[in-house]
């Protein structure tokens, strides 16, 4: 692998950056699913910011590592809080309040709504940008459906790396790893 090869283009990239958005497209095989969890977690570990985003929520029948990292929005790295709860039977009313400078929120379950369990509560940063957008399996940006259409704004000026095994690739990224010949991603 030389420095000017696609890989090595990558791995420069890594080394120098600290943000790094992971996108598959709407419907994404468990290949490609893979791969971009694989990513994920080895950025993750390198102490790199990374987020993990798809159009479409994981199956649940995907029982990969990292695959409840995924969120549906371009999330990455930004100053605005978001707190998700899941809900079965939804929420009743929502209030605030501000007591010794701590902000209590005070979510009211509907009628026979199961108690929410703290572990399935998360946390997340939205409104940042990524210093680098890694797609898998998209032959042009349009492929990854709203993740784009919704946020073209955060796909400007930012490095775009487009690792995928199609013929028909459009070669979109600053760095194109396009190999047809393999089998997986």
């Amino acid at each position: 692998m030389t420095k000017d090869s696609p890989m090595g283009l990558l791995k420069q990239l890594i080394e120098q950056k600290n943000s790094f958005a992971i996108c598959v497209p709407p419907k994404a095989p468990v290949d490609t699913i893979a791969a971009a969890t694989s990513l994920y977690l080895a950025l993750s570990k390198q102490g790199k910011t990374a987020s993990l985003v798809a159009a479409d929520k994981i199956a649940p029948e995907v029982q990969l590592f990292a695959t409840d990292k995924f969120g549906q929005t371009f999330i990455n790295d930004g100053d605005v809080l978001e707190i998700t709860i899941p809900t079965k039977e939804g929420i009743e009313d929502v209030n605030y309040r501000t007591e010794d400078n701590k902000l209590k929120l005070i979510i009211i379950p509907s009628e026979n709504s199961p108690r929410v369990n703290f572990k399935d509560v998360q946390f997340t940063y939205s409104g940042g940008k990524a210093d680098v957008i890694i797609t898998f399996d998209c032959a042009k940006l349009e492929s990854l459906g709203k993740i784009y259409d919704d946020s073209k704004a955060k796909f400007e000026g930012v490095d775009i790396v487009n690792i995928d095994r199609k013929f028909n690739n459009s070669q979109f990224g600053t760095i194109n790893i396009i190999n047809q010949q393999i089998s997986s991603l």
